[in-house]
């Protein structure tokens, strides 16, 4: 057995272990303090033990296969103990091991806060606990303690308790051995920009900008000054701020975020772009856990909508800078494809924070974000640039000539289909066109086809409709350069690709009509070309809530001899669902003139009340896909048949497990959300509503079941992912057609929609 000597020093030298020193991580400082702790424990000395408890929980978060929120709470676990060992015998252990407890539990509190969320009620009851018995000699405990409790009243959006703890605090003297003077003046200035109060975040800063703070080692803070100023009018110097610091190296979310959000307000997309492309890696490719990671995310989504909306999506390089060189992450990517990934970064976590919290002030910031408009024209002294999308070779692939990419495309070929090919064929053909070599990048381009159409990959839609795109760009240019197999392969891809982006979101209407043109270009005679082109025109007409332009196209589409592809019964459905998305029951019931389950409602409304019910009772039943359900709850809303809607609702939970809030949800999934709220509404009106248990899903990783589910809670959780989703496809199609339509069937139908989307109508 070790004594406590040994025991200490190899504590200490574990300490040297940690990822952040030189040579430490890799698990070896898990290890070693697992191995102290052990060591402790059997020796059994309490203050040995205490340190060795401080450093194990300390070396948590480099335990292999802990997700970060599994570390918070694993850390915290221990903290408590140790929290309880010291509050029985405080006099037994020295002032270094308390203060390093102390340290500990507000690190911890620190990254609950915003790093990690949890509630905010939870860490005003883990405050109060750490108040009762604060550690003697430690005057920056109660201190922190306050700012805690400061922050997270921002993060509610409560203005006025964050102003009265904050002037509270600045009566106070900051405790100098803890806090970096100017950085907490930093956060402060940020805090009140959120919070909209530009005077105060200026007030924030003005030790630091007078000289009377220093700066920590020299690192700026101003940044956070940069949308405080624009707002104020006091442009130049938020220019001259910009300037200084907007291409500074090595820079933290929180200034990235300053200057994306001064790029937006200012109108300087271009500059916008040059940020958000040197600062990739940072963002990272996950979904935001943080709070400045959420906001990021929305930034710059919003960033990429100004862009789309000018026309000037593209490719570019997201290199990856791993040591493996099978890295299966995708080296292309475009600003559709970005926007969509932090779109639902921002939104997915603001909407998680405001279900602890309580409240709607994360989703209000995202979606203000979001909506951002410049208040300001301002030309900046250094010409803002485009970053090059292909700026120098792919890391995991090095070759560039034409001999070296022709035997990495054969290889690439040879390789089992999967997402690994696809991001190799994606490497060839960025290299490939870095080097100027469209015949390489359009052989692996046409290569990437046999993966990107096969069935179960709708997830990658973006990728195949840029790629479909880009491959009928080379065939304009050089309609010889492919080939007729390769172009057969390309227009038998042409359903499937707008199939899946008529379905989840994917693709926007300038690029739809840009495709189809190019395409209108190249139609083969003989060929069911031309069905494809006049359908899918109509398609996206409807989609885009065109009614008008929508009726010229489906009847050019019908002045076309009939097509078997077209009367087969899915593509008849799926036309009858597009137009019942744009409300039209006219042509929804022109275009299936027999009994279908999908117009049960326009069958109502045109006074069939017999055929709605007869085709109601034969089908309900079995009533399974999206569509199906949505229109038979419609229909059961419609007529009083609630216990029908909620036998309905309940044998088909799948359709709304994890409520689909991504770009992997349908549009029907959307529609079918809806008409789930409009009948737990009506429940509830009724006074029925009641507990019930959500059953077990085998889904990834499988769910178990989940008591205490009521139509009230299931409503309250879907009207927000209602307006996220909804509001994504208003982003893509530039209407909000869809967003009042949701709401109105949600609603019930009725005439005007409920002002407030969120706002239940019960």
């Amino acid at each position: 057995m070790l004594d406590a000597q040994e025991i200490l020093r190899r504590i200490d030298a574990a300490y040297d272990l940690d990822p952040k020193r030189p040579g430490g991580g890799g698990g070896a400082y898990f290890a070693a303090m697992a191995d102290c702790l052990a060591q402790a424990e059997a020796l059994g000395d309490a203050e040995v033990l205490m340190y060795a408890r401080l450093g194990y929980g300390h070396a948590l978060r480099d335990k292999p296969g802990l997700t970060r929120r599994g570390f918070t709470g694993a850390w915290l676990g221990v903290l408590r103990t140790c929290l309880l060992a010291w509050r029985a015998e405080p006099g037994r252990y020295d002032a270094t091991c308390v203060r390093a407890l102390w340290r500990q539990l507000l690190d911890l509190f620190e990254i609950y806060v915003e790093r990690v969320p949890e509630p905010a009620g939870r860490l005003l009851r883990l405050a109060a606990e750490l108040d009762r018995s604060p550690p003697p000699g430690l005057p920056w405990v109660p201190y922190e303690l306050d700012r805690f409790r400061m922050q997270l009243a921002a993060r509610r959006g409560d203005a006025a308790e964050t102003e009265r703890i904050w002037r509270s605090l600045r009566a106070r003297e900051l405790p100098a051995d803890r806090f970096l003077h100017d950085r907490i003046l930093a956060a402060d200035a940020e805090m009140w920009s959120w919070l909209g109060r530009d005077d105060l975040a200026v007030e924030s800063l003005a030790p630091v900008l007078a000289g009377q703070v220093p700066l920590t080692d020299g690192v700026p803070v101003e940044q956070q000054l940069l949308v405080p100023y624009v707002r104020l009018g006091r442009i130049d110097e938020a220019v001259a701020i910009h300037e200084r610091t907007w291409d500074l190296p090595g820079q933290l979310l929180d200034p990235i975020l300053a200057q994306l959000r001064f790029c937006l307000l200012t109108g300087n997309d271009e500059r916008g772009l040059q940020v958000l492309h040197r600062n990739l890696r940072q963002i990272g490719r996950r979904r935001a856990e943080s709070l400045h990671g959420m906001a990021v995310a929305a930034a710059g989504a919003a960033l990429c909508r100004r862009v789309l909306a000018r026309g000037l999506d593209r490719e570019f390089l997201w290199d990856c800078d791993c040591a493996d060189p099978g890295c299966a992450d995708d080296p292309l990517y475009t600003y559709a494809a970005l926007e969509g990934e932090l779109y639902w970064s921002a939104v997915d976590h603001a909407e998680d924070v405001d279900e602890m919290d309580g409240g709607p002030a994360q989703s209000e910031r995202i979606r203000a974000l979001l909506a951002l408009e410049p208040v300001a024209r301002v030309e900046l002294p250094s010409r803002p640039a485009v970053p090059p999308a292909f700026p120098h070779p792919v890391t995991h692939l090095p070759a560039t000539g034409a001999a070296e990419l022709s035997a990495a495309l054969d290889g690439a070929i040879a390789e089992p289909s999967g997402r690994r090919r696809v991001a190799l064929l994606q490497r060839i053909t960025h290299n490939a066109l870095l080097a100027d070599l469209p015949p390489t990048a359009g052989a692996a381009r046409a290569a990437m086809l046999d993966d990107l159409v096969r069935e179960d990959w709708d997830e990658w839609r973006f990728v195949l409709a840029r790629n479909l795109l880009e491959l009928f760009r080379l065939h304009d240019a050089n309609p010889s350069l492919l080939g007729a197999e390769r172009l057969g392969a390309m227009w038998r891809a042409v359903p499937t690709t707008f199939d899946r982006v008529l379905d989840r979101p994917g693709m926007r209407p300038a690029q739809a009509h840009e495709l189809l043109d190019l395409l209108d270009r190249h139609r083969r005679p003989g060929t069911a070309d031309e069905h494809h082109l006049r359908w899918y025109r109509a398609a996206f007409r409807t989609r885009c809530g065109d009614r008008d332009g929508a009726a010229k196209a489906w009847a050019a589409f019908d002045a076309l001899p009939p097509h078997d592809r077209y009367r087969a019964d899915g593509h008849v459905r799926r036309r009858v669902r597009l137009h019942l998305d744009l409300g039209d029951d006219t042509a929804a019931l022109a275009a299936a003139p027999g009994d279908d389950d999908l117009l049960l409602v326009p069958y109502l409304r045109a006074g069939r009340t017999g055929q709605a019910r007869a085709v109601h009772e034969r089908t309900r039943e079995t009533a399974s896909s999206p569509a199906a359900v949505t229109e038979h709850l419609r229909y059961c809303a419609a007529t009083g048949a609630i216990d029908d809607a909620l036998d309905i609702v309940h044998r088909n939970l799948g359709l709304y497990h994890l409520l689909y809030d991504d770009d992997d949800a349908t549009f029907d999934h959307m529609r079918a959300h809806a008409a789930a709220t409009l009948i737990c509404e009506t429940v509830m009106a009724a006074g029925r509503d009641t507990a019930w248990t959500w059953p077990s899903d085998d889904c990834d990783p499988p769910c178990p079941p989940e008591d205490d589910w009521t139509y009230a809670r299931f409503a309250g959780n879907a009207r927000p992912a209602l307006l996220a989703r909804a509001r994504r496809w208003e982003s893509l199609l530039g209407t909000a057609v869809h967003t009042r339509a949701v709401f109105a069937l949600a609603d019930g139908d009725r005439a005007e929609p409920s002002g407030d989307p969120l706002r239940p109508t019960v």
